[in-house]
């Protein structure tokens, strides 16, 4: 579970704090958790949006949010936000 300093100084509009809040992470296993729930989301193909294809027509089924979260290409790449 995460707590934060000041909820109350950067919500955003659905109430959560803005990363610039200042939260902190208190129980250190919760970033584990939620990367373990992404993994099994993956293996069972759960919420896959998008299907990338890389060379010689290999295709992967995949997470817009989680290639946005790691990959600067992909945040900034306007196929993304369709």
């Amino acid at each position: 579970m995460a707590a934060c300093a000041d909820l109350s100084k950067s919500p955003t509009p659905n109430g959560t704090p803005s990363a610039e809040a200042g939260c902190e992470a208190v129980d250190p296993s919760h970033a584990c958790s939620v990367l373990r729930q992404l993994r099994a989301m993956y293996e069972e193909a759960q919420l896959m949006d998008i299907v990338v294809e890389v060379d010689h027509g290999k295709t992967f089924s995949c997470h817009r949010n989680v290639l946005a979260a790691i990959s600067p290409y992909f945040r900034n790449n306007k196929f993304l936000r369709e």
